[in-house]
């Protein structure tokens, strides 16, 4: 006999997703209610699937951010998990999957100590090679247009 899920996550009342996203002062909070058993495994599961930050109160648990979607993705895959939902809010086996990365909202590009901007936005560096290249034929290796 298959063993007990440890941790469950049963729908509302209406049977919809326990799922709300919370404004507390300048912070944005999703919280995941009507868990029971070991909450804190959850918790630490979403955390890891997500890269969010999150805590447990009593058998609420607190992510930061807004992720009702990927939460619903989250608990989607682990149906077994999930009692009380209406079956018209579950995806069915023939669609298509619900992806977890799904793309959050543009954020502000991220400046490191010198003022110079971290990630994607980074225009690529010339290697050792190519530097020493541009040197010996005496074109400036910086394009200051």
């Amino acid at each position: 006999m298959a063993e007990a899920p440890a941790w469950r996550v049963r729908g509302t009342k209406k049977g919809d997703w326990p799922i709300d996203v919370e404004k507390r002062k300048h912070h944005t909070v999703t919280c995941i209610r009507n868990v029971s058993g070991d909450v804190q495994s959850l918790c630490t599961e979403l955390q890891d699937a997500l890269g969010a930050g999150g805590t447990v109160r009593g058998s609420v648990v607190e992510l930061q951010g807004a992720h009702t979607d990927r939460c619903v993705a989250f608990l989607c895959e682990r149906r077994r998990h999930v009692a009380g939902i209406r079956a018209a809010l579950l995806p069915d086996d023939e669609e298509e999957e619900i992806p977890l990365e799904v793309k959050s909202e543009r954020r502000k590009p991220r400046w490191d100590a010198t003022r110079k901007m971290i990630g994607r936005h980074e225009p690529p560096r010339a290697t050792a090679a190519q530097t020493a290249q541009a040197l010996q034929s005496g074109v400036c290796p910086l394009d200051f247009s």
